[in-house]
Parts: structure tokens; C-alpha cells; sequence
């Protein structure tokens, strides 16, 4: 998977030469931008050979929002390039008169006016009908999130991450919006908190000499996840407050070249091999990316904790294990507990 940077690698046309290029391209055919578009068709046919989530970019022939959407966000290379290596993604006509087939049941446009509306749009979008609408699709066709309205780059960025890195499991768009926007604000930042993040060996040594639990944060420098968490979720300031009291921190590439001696191993990646075998040791051979690890004051696991969480998932996560919660009950009930006694202290 391409990493995806929030700010893209731009090709350096002149605004002339490129809206020169944009109304040549209008005279001739539509202007489709950079994205490699698929049909409906092609993109379900690809699905069954190779999973990819399917983004799909509804228009119609007078939604003026959607040539714009075109010529600008689909015409930015890296946004493309994300798009053509991690999706498949298809341009659908919400008016069109073909018959689709799509998750085999036949599909058809029944109207008779001029911009009568096809019934597989109706399917997808149901009666709320706004273009451009964007529809990403995952998770074996059980997830979908239907995004109306014009996307420039930055807005459509965390919708394609949220889909790509299965981030809906456990987050809601809302709120990974929002701290997506904190990892990747506007204007520069200046961090005011921070987790005390140190080496494996040093987070070792510490742990044994003042009896702490090691939280070990895995990540590699393409997981836009991951760095959502790191830039945003660690930096909130109470989650940072309670990792340094309570725990020793490690910041952990699975792709990095570290060597970690951990409980009588010597772990390091070979140059051939894709993740680090500590991670995947770890992971039992099953690395999610973010995942968290606890490990006790010797270095044994106790836990994981995979996929991204924003802060008031992860403080119950960090009290579970520091507490020693789990030795005593399950995630399931102490979260449960944890939720209900929140409720009664907001009141």
C-alpha cells in the first residue's frame, strides 16, 4: 500500500497551461481526471479476484460540482495514485440508461423524462439523491459510507484512510475526522504534551527498576492510522499524563531495523523480510496495524490491544491492563462497567 502524505506531491503546472489543458480535453471527450476509472462491472470482477475496498463517485451529466470535483480533486496526482494503487474505483452515471448487474441482481432505469434517476442509484444512495455523492465501499460490501457533496483533497483524505485501514471497526467518521484534523492541522502546531516515548532496551531496563507495565505502540511510516494516533491520540493530554505515570512507553516501527533482546531472544528484521519478528512475534504471526502490546516489568506479554483508538476508547484500555483488571474479568464486562460508571460521573 502507497503512504499517503497530507501534503501530496504536486506536479508543477502553470494554472494557465493546466486550464488550457482541461478545455482542449472538454472539446474532445469529458475530462476524467487521473484516476484510472473502472465500470461497475469491472470493479466487482477485480473484487473477486483481489479484495480492494471500491470507491465509487456518483455524477451526473449536469452536476456542475462534479465536473469541478473532477478537474480538481481527481486531477491531483497524488490523491490519483492513492486512489489507483489501494482502490477500485468507478464512475457512475446516476442517470445512465444501461442495465447494471451489480451483486447479481439486475438493475435498470425505469423513468422516462430526461433525468430520470437509475434504480441502482436508488439502491446505493436510497431517496436522499445529491451529487457529487462519494460512496466507499468495504469489509466484503458490509460497509459503506456514502459522503454527499464536493471533496477537495484534504476532505476526502481521511475518508479513503478510514476506509482503507479499517479504521470503521472500532471509530466513527466523526470522531476519526476530528482527530484526523489534529494529526494534520491547517496551520503548524506547536505539541504541548507528549508521551516520553524511549528505546526497547532503555524501556526494558526502566520498567524493571521502577516495576511498571511496558506499552509498546506499533506502527509503521505508512499506517495513516498510526499516525493519526501518534500525532493526536498519544498527544491528548490526559492519555499522555497517564502513560508517563503509569507505564514505560515504546514508540515501535514493525518495519524498522531495531535489535531488541527480549526474554533470552535477539530479535532483528532481515533486509528481506517486511515486518520486524519482534512484531510479529508478538502478534502471534496476526500484526494490525496500530496495535498496542502490554507487557509486564519483565517484558511478557500480557496483551493486545489492535486497531486505532481515539482517547476515551484508549483510557479504558490503559486502566484495564495498568490495574490489573484483567486478571480479575474479561475486556467485555469491565468496558461495559467502565462505560456505565463514566455515564454516572458525566451526570
Amino acid at each position: 500500500m502507497k503512504k499517503l502524505s497530507y501534503i501530496f506531491i504536486f506536479l508543477l503546472y502553470s494554472s494557465l497551461s493546466f486550464g488550457q489543458q482541461i478545455a482542449k480535453t472538454d472539446t474532445i471527450k469529458e475530462y476524467l481526471g487521473l484516476v484510472k476509472w473502472l465500470t461497475i462491472e469491472e470493479a466487482q470482477e477485480k473484487y473477486k479476484q483481489q479484495p480492494k475496498p471500491i470507491m465509487i463517485d456518483m455524477y451526473t451529466d449536469w452536476c456542475g460540482w462534479c465536473k469541478h470535483m473532477m478537474k480538481n480533486t481527481f486531477s491531483n496526482p497524488g490523491l490519483a495514485s492513492y486512489i489507483n494503487s489501494n482502490f477500485y474505483p468507478v464512475r457512475f452515471n446516476a442517470e445512465t440508461r444501461d442495465t447494471i448487474i451489480w451483486r447479481g441482481e439486475k438493475f435498470v432505469n425505469q423513468g422516462t423524462g430526461k433525468r430520470s434517476t437509475h434504480d441502482l442509484t436508488f439502491k446505493l444512495m436510497g431517496t436522499k439523491l445529491s451529487y457529487p455523492t462519494t460512496i466507499f465501499i468495504n469489509n466484503n460490501y458490509q460497509f459503506a459510507l456514502n459522503v454527499p457533496g464536493y471533496l477537495e483533497v484534504k476532505k476526502i483524505e481521511p475518508f479513503l484512510i478510514y476506509t482503507l485501514e479499517n479504521i470503521f471497526t472500532t471509530t466513527s467518521i466523526q470522531d476519526f475526522q476530528k482527530y484526523f484534523g489534529i494529526a494534520f492541522p491547517d496551520s503548524v502546531k506547536k505539541d504541548t504534551t507528549s508521551v516520553k516515548w524511549m528505546k526497547f532496551q532503555q524501556a526494558l531496563y526502566k520498567a524493571k527498576a521502577e516495576n511498571k507495565k511496558i506499552l509498546v505502540n506499533t506502527y509503521t511510516d505508512w499506517c495513516n492510522g498510526c499516525r493519526v494516533m501518534n500525532e493526536a491520540v498519544y498527544k491528548d493530554s490526559a492519555i499522555a499524563a497517564y502513560i508517563n505515570k503509569n507505564y514505560v512507553a515504546v514508540n515501535f516501527n514493525a518495519q524498522g531495523n531495531d535489535t531488541v533482546v527480549l526474554n533470552g531472544n535477539l530479535y532483528t528484521r532481515p533486509a528481506q523480510q517486511a515486518f520486524h519478528p519482534l512484531a510479529l512475534s508478538l502478534s502471534q504471526n496476526k500484526l494490525t496495524l496500530p496495535t498496542l502490546f502490554v507487557l509486564d516489568s519483565d517484558g511478557k506479554l500480557i496483551g493486545p490491544a489492535p486497531m486505532f483508538m481515539v482517547p476515551d476508547v484508549l483510557m479504558p484500555v490503559l486502566k484495564y491492563f495498568n490495574e490489573d483488571k484483567y486478571k480479575t474479568g474479561n475486556w467485555n464486562d469491565y468496558y461495559k462497567e467502565y462505560k456505565k460508571n463514566r455515564e454516572l460521573e458525566i451526570k
